[in-house]
């Protein structure tokens, strides 16, 4: 997938997370107001908020490991010479690759079997893919500029 291309998907999932936040904030202010004021809930609000969190957290995961603000902790990486660095970092990329396809594999079948109760995480972990894929690359061929913030 070319850069632009997967900066502008990034850029699209980081709207719909911000959009899906403003939602669930919106839903449960109005779920509040009524709640207050005719003293009765509405089951419903906790199933889509839960929805709507998801598709605010899982979008929102895919921007800050493109842009590198994902939490990583280093304790002995940081002292390794930067060939070992780099060759840690492709194995890391490559771990997380095969985790995120085995994830992705497996919430399609739930998928299939609940239909639309997954498709936050299937979309938000082949988003990642395409994102690590293109770390790998970088780590690969691009020996300069490999993990240095923002494409």
């Amino acid at each position: 997938m070319p850069r632009k291309l997967i900066k502008k998907w990034v850029d699209i999932l980081t709207g719909l997370s911000l959009f899906a936040l403003f939602i669930a904030i919106s839903v449960n202010a109005v779920e509040i107001a009524l709640r207050f004021a005719i003293d009765n809930s509405f089951y419903w609000i906790q199933d889509v908020t839960l929805l709507l969190m998801m598709w605010f957290v899982f979008p929102g995961i895919v921007k800050l490991v493109y842009i590198n603000q994902d939490i990583i902790i280093d304790l002995l990486i940081s002292h390794f010479k930067p060939a070992v660095r780099r060759s840690i970092d492709i194995c890391s990329c490559l771990i997380l690759l095969g985790f995120l396809f085995f994830l992705t594999q497996q919430t399609w079948y739930l998928f299939v079997y609940r239909f639309g109760m997954n498709m936050a995480i299937i979309v938000c972990t082949v988003s990642m893919m395409f994102v690590y894929a293109e770390k790998l690359y970088d780590l690969i061929f691009n020996f300069n500029n490999a993990g240095k913030g923002e494409h």
